[in-house]
């Protein structure tokens, strides 16, 4: 599937992540619909009306169990930033430890 056809398909627009490269194989007014969670977004796309994005974690299984598919990895994949903001020198729950391992981000390294 080239990007030619992947602009004729309506496409649901992700409101907690903006990427301007999205534009660059999709038209501005093909974002028909918008969802804010990732669970939204892919029971939109199951619909079999929408492409969309979802990480991959998320994806990954839903692909191994064929319920989706990846449509041009090679061509289009995004990679969103995300920053952990902590308070400096504070004692971490188990939960802020676990959150921040899974980013991978070492909380006994310095600044």
């Amino acid at each position: 599937m080239g990007e030619d056809v992947l602009k004729q398909h309506e496409l649901i627009n992700h409101r907690y992540a903006i990427h301007r490269d999205k534009l660059t194989f999709a038209r501005y007014d093909s974002f028909s619909a918008s969802a804010s969670q990732v669970e939204a977004v892919a029971m939109l796309i199951k619909t079999g009306r929408f492409l969309g994005f979802l990480p991959q974690h998320y994806a990954a299984p839903l692909v191994a169990q064929g319920t989706l598919r990846a449509l041009r990895p090679d061509l289009i994949s995004f990679n969103t930033p995300f920053n952990l903001i902590l308070r400096h020198n504070t004692v971490r729950s188990p939960l802020v430890k676990a959150f921040a391992q899974a980013l991978g981000v070492d909380l006994k390294a310095g600044v």
